[in-house]
C-alpha cells in the first residue's frame, strides 16, 4: 500500500496520464475532422475573401478583425482563423485540426487550474498527489466531453475554444496571485493585476463570454475560498472592487441602457423576451442532465427545434424547470458555507450562462454555450468522489472512470457522424424533422449528388414538418429554375412563397438562397423572368419579420440593389440602396449610390450622396478608419475630375480606393 501511494506521487506517472488523456482526446474527437463546415461558418468565413481575392494587405486584415456592428468583434478568433487560410472558399480541414489542437490546449490548463484550485483547499500539509489526481480526473471528464464537438467542429466557435484558452489563463493568475497573497502581496498584486487583466482583455476579444470568468472568480469567494482560505491581504477589498465589483456593475448598467431597445431586436425572433427566459430555464436543466449523464442522441448542432415556453404550463415542464433552478440557486446561496462544494457547482454552471442564457435576443439553444460552465459541476463531482472515506473510494473512483469512459466513447461515435457528410444528412434529418437546418443539410446534401428522387422526398418531409418555413418553398423554387432544366419539376410555386413568408419567422438562409439565385443568374444558370426576381424580394420585403431589425432589412435592400445593378437598372439600384440605408444608415452604402451615379456621368446626383455619407458618422471602428479617406476620395475626384466620363470614374475609384466597390450587406 505504501508503494502505491508512492507511486501515484510520482511526477513521471501524472505527466504520463495528462499526456495519455490527452492522446485518447485526440482520438476521440480526429473521426470528425473530415466533416463539413457548418450553418455558421458559412455566414462568418466568407469575411477570409477579403475584397474577393482573400487577405493580403493590411486593410484587409483590418476589415477581417474589426468589428462590423458593436461589441468586441471578437477580434482575435477572426485573427487567428489566418492560421489556416487567408482565402474563401476553403477547406475546413486544417480549421477543425487548429480547433481541437486548441482544445487539448485548453484540456492542459484545466489540469492547471483544477490542481491549483484543489490544493488551496487542501488542509495544510496535506500530500500533493490527491490534487493531481482530482484535477486528472476533472481534465478527462471535461476534455472528452461529446458536448465539445461543436465548438470543435464548428470551424467559427474558434472564438468559444480561444476565449475559453485566456479565461482559464486568467482563473490560473487568480488562483497563483490568490494563494500567495499573505506572504508575497506585491508578487500576487502583480498576477492579480497585470497578468489577470491581460488574460481577461485578450479573452473578451476572442469572444465576449469571457467577461464571465469575473463570475467565475466571484463563485470562488462566494463558496470553497469563502472561509478566508488562503487568507486574504489587506488590500484585497480594493482589488475585489475594482476587478470584480465594478465590471459586474457595469455591466448590469450596459444591459439596464440597452433593454428598451431589446424589444426591436426581438422582432425578428419566433420568441419574445419572457418566452425565452421561460424556454431557457428548460435548456439549462437539459444542459445540466446531458452533462452529467451524455447519449449519442444529443450530439447534434442543430437545435433550432427547441420547442418554444408560450407560458409557465405551455409545455408544462417549463414551470417545473423554473422552480429547480430556483431552489438549487436558493440552496446553493443559503447553503455556500455547509455545502460549499455543491454552491460551486451550481452557481459557477447558473452565472456562467448569464451571457447567453438570459434577456439577450440570441438563439435559444447551442451547446456550445457549455464551454467553460460545465466545469463548474465536473469539478465538484471529482472532488467529490476522490473525498469520501477510502472504504467507498474505490467503488466511487471505478464508477468516475467508467463515466470518463463512457464519455470518450460517446464522442468518438458521435464524431464519426460529425466527421461524414452523408450520415450528417441521412441521420440527423431523420433524428430531427423540426430542424429546419437539419434539413437544409440534408437537402444540399442530396442537391449535390444529384440524386433528385431523394431530394424531392427530403423537401415535401421538410415542408410537411415545418409549413411556416419560408426559406423551404424558396430553395425549391431556386432548385429548380436555376439547375439542370432536364431534371424533374420539384412542384416550385412562388404564390406558395408568398404564402408562407407573409407570417413566416426569419430565417437568414432565405437571405442566402437569394442570394446564390442572383448568382447563378448573373453566370447565366437561371430561367426566371427579371419581373418574377422581383416579385419574390417584394414579398420578403413586406414580411414582417424580414423587416422588423435593421440587419436582415439592410441585407435584404442591399441584395436587390445587387440584383437591379446586375440587370442594367441604375434607377432601381439607387432606390434598392436608399432602402438599405433608411434600414440602417451607413456611410459606405451613401459611396456605393455615389459610385454608381459617377459611374453614369451624374455628378450633381452623385454630390448629393456622398454629402449624405459626410452626415454619416461611422458604425464601427474599421469605418472610423477609413472614413476620411474615402470621403476625401471622392471630394477631391467631384471637384477636380467632375469632367470625367464613366471609364475614367471607375479608373479613378479602383485608384483611389484600391478596390471596386459593389453592393455589399454593410
Amino acid at each position: 500500500m505504501m508503494k502505491l501511494h508512492t507511486s501515484l506521487r510520482n511526477p513521471a506517472l501524472i505527466a504520463l496520464t495528462l499526456s495519455l488523456i490527452l492522446g485518447l482526446g485526440w482520438f476521440a474527437f480526429a473521426p470528425g475532422l473530415s466533416g463539413p463546415f457548418f450553418f455558421d461558418d458559412q455566414i462568418h468565413l466568407p469575411k477570409l475573401a477579403g475584397s474577393g481575392n482573400g487577405i493580403h494587405t493590411p486593410d484587409e486584415v483590418m476589415r477581417l478583425i474589426l468589428p462590423d456592428d458593436g461589441g468586441s468583434g471578437r477580434s482575435l478568433s477572426y485573427l487567428s482563423l489566418l492560421v489556416d487560410d487567408n482565402g474563401w472558399p476553403t477547406s475546413p480541414q486544417a480549421f477543425k485540426r487548429t480547433n481541437l489542437l486548441l482544445h487539448l490546449l485548453n484540456g492542459v490548463l484545466v489540469f492547471v487550474f483544477l490542481r491549483g484550485l484543489t490544493r488551496l483547499l487542501q488542509p495544510a500539509g496535506a500530500t500533493t498527489h490527491h490534487a493531481d489526481w482530482v484535477a486528472l480526473a476533472g481534465a478527462a471528464l471535461w476534455l472528452l466531453h461529446p458536448l465539445h464537438l461543436s465548438p470543435i467542429m464548428m470551424v467559427i466557435q474558434r472564438m468559444t475554444l480561444l476565449g475559453g484558452t485566456f479565461s482559464l489563463l486568467a482563473l490560473i493568475a487568480y488562483l497563483h496571485g490568490r494563494g500567495i497573497a499573505a506572504e508575497r502581496p506585491w508578487t500576487a498584486l502583480f498576477w492579480l493585476g497585470p497578468v489577470f487583466g491581460a488574460c481577461l482583455v485578450l479573452g473578451i476579444l476572442s469572444k465576449e463570454t469571457a467577461f464571465m470568468t469575473l463570475a467565475y472568480v466571484a463563485t470562488l469567494e462566494l463558496t470553497v475560498l469563502g472561509a478566508n482560505r488562503p487568507p486574504r491581504p489587506a488590500w484585497w477589498r480594493a482589488w475585489s472592487a475594482v476587478f470584480l465589483i465594478l465590471p459586474l456593475i457595469l455591466l448590469g448598467l450596459y444591459f439596464a441602457t440597452v433593454f428598451s431597445t431589446m424589444a426591436d431586436a426581438y422582432q425578428a425572433r419566433a420568441f419574445n423576451l419572457s418566452e425565452r427566459l421561460m424556454t431557457e430555464g428548460r435548456v439549462l436543466m437539459q444542459y445540466l442532465r446531458v452533462i452529467l449523464l451524455p447519449s449519442l442522441s444529443e450530439s447534434t448542432p442543430f437545435r433550432d427545434d427547441f420547442a418554444i415556453s408560450r407560458g409557465l404550463l405551455d409545455p408544462p415542464q417549463t414551470l417545473a424547470a423554473l422552480g429547480a433552478i430556483a431552489l438549487l440557486l436558493a440552496l446553493a446561496i443559503l447553503k455556500r458555507r455547509a455545502w460549499p462544494l455543491f454552491a460551486l457547482a451550481i452557481l459557477w454552471f447558473f452565472l456562467g450562462h448569464l451571457l447567453e442564457g438570459t434577456v439577450l435576443p440570441l438563439e435559444i439553444y447551442f451547446e456550445h454555450r457549455n464551454y467553460l460552465p460545465m466545469l463548474g459541476p465536473i469539478f465538484a463531482l471529482c472532488y467529490a468522489v476522490f473525498a469520501v472515506p477510502l472504504a467507498y473510494r474505490h467503488l466511487l473512483t471505478a464508477g468516475l472512470l467508467g463515466m470518463i469512459a463512457l464519455v470518450g466513447a460517446i464522442t468518438w461515435s458521435s464524431a464519426r457522424v460529425w466527421g461524414n457528410a452523408r450520415s450528417i444528412a441521412i441521420l440527423w434529418s431523420a433524428e430531427r424533422p423540426a430542424s429546419h437546418r437539419a434539413q437544409v443539410v440534408a437537402i444540399n446534401y442530396w442537391a449535390n449528388q444529384g440524386d433528385w428522387g431523394r431530394l424531392r422526398t427530403q423537401l415535401d418531409q421538410a415542408t410537411a414538418a415545418q409549413p411556416t418555413n419560408a426559406n423551404l418553398p424558396l430553395f425549391r423554387y431556386a432548385l429548380e429554375h436555376c439547375t439542370d432544366a432536364r431534371l424533374p419539376s420539384l412542384g416550385a410555386d412562388v404564390e406558395e412563397i408568398a404564402r408562407v413568408a407573409q407570417t413566416a419567422p426569419l430565417d437568414f438562409g432565405s437571405l442566402e438562397g437569394l442570394k446564390w439565385i442572383i448568382d447563378r443568374d448573373r453566370d447565366g444558370h437561371c430561367r426566371i423572368d427579371p419581373k418574377e426576381i422581383q416579385r419574390i424580394f417584394d414579398i420578403y420585403l413586406a414580411s414582417p419579420k424580414f423587416t422588423a431589425s435593421p440587419m436582415p432589412h439592410r441585407q435584404l435592400a442591399t441584395l436587390l440593389a445587387s440584383y437591379r445593378q446586375q440587370q442594367g437598372d441604375l434607377d432601381g439600384t439607387i432606390r434598392a440602396l436608399d432602402r438599405a440605408y433608411a434600414a440602417s444608415p451607413s456611410f459606405t452604402t451613401a459611396l456605393d449610390q455615389a459610385y454608381f451615379l459617377m459611374s453614369a456621368g451624374l455628378l450633381d446626383d452623385a454630390r448629393h450622396y456622398v454629402d449624405i455619407a459626410v452626415a454619416t458618422p461611422p458604425r464601427n471602428l474599421f469605418q472610423w478608419l477609413e472614413r476620411d479617406r474615402r470621403l476625401a476620395a471622392y471630394q477631391d475626384f467631384l471637384r477636380d475630375k467632375g469632367a470625367q466620363n464613366a471609364a475614367q470614374a471607375h479608373d479613378a475609384k479602383a485608384a483611389l480606393e484600391g478596390e471596386a466597390q459593389t453592393p455589399r450587406g454593410h
